[in-house]
């Protein structure tokens, strides 16, 4: 059974604001005492409970303002006087989070006999590509 000493000593470790031998003064024990209670199942089980409270309210407190921060996230991405570059990263977390990120390689048969690929022959690839007009790939290979 936890006694009065261990639940202070639990509120205070999971305060996250002071050292085990601050607890330990403050509760008015030696710091390995503390150990021992930290090594003691009922304590354990006590102060994950006490985490998991702490880790749920936020959650809450999150949650109630998710709503909130989504408009905000959205204003900032139309907005006429963001610059582009953060329009960019805003809507593509957006459509990220909403359709899901891809986060596999594609893997893509490799049917040449001729592995051996100089770097005039990229160049000329690249520069092929810039003809076309593909802007993305050209950065992307450069």
């Amino acid at each position: 059974m936890i006694d009065e000493r261990q639940r202070k000593a639990i509120e205070l470790i999971v305060s996250g604001e002071y050292q085990i031998t601050q607890v330990a003064e403050l509760v008015g024990v030696h710091r390995t005492t503390i150990y021992n209670w930290m090594d003691n199942d009922e304590f354990k089980a006590e102060m994950d409970k006490r985490l998991q409270d702490i880790k749920t309210r936020a959650e809450k407190e999150l949650n109630s303002k998710l709503l909130k921060a989504i408009d905000l996230y959205w204003e900032l991405a139309v907005d006429p006087k963001t610059d582009k570059r953060t329009k960019q990263i805003a809507l593509s977390y957006i459509i990220d989070r909403n359709l899901g990120k891809p986060t596999s390689k594609m893997e893509m048969a490799d049917n040449r006999t001729d592995t051996n690929v100089s770097e005039e022959d990229i160049l000329a690839d690249i520069d092929a590509l810039e003809d076309e007009g593909n802007d993305n790939v050209i950065r992307l290979a450069k």
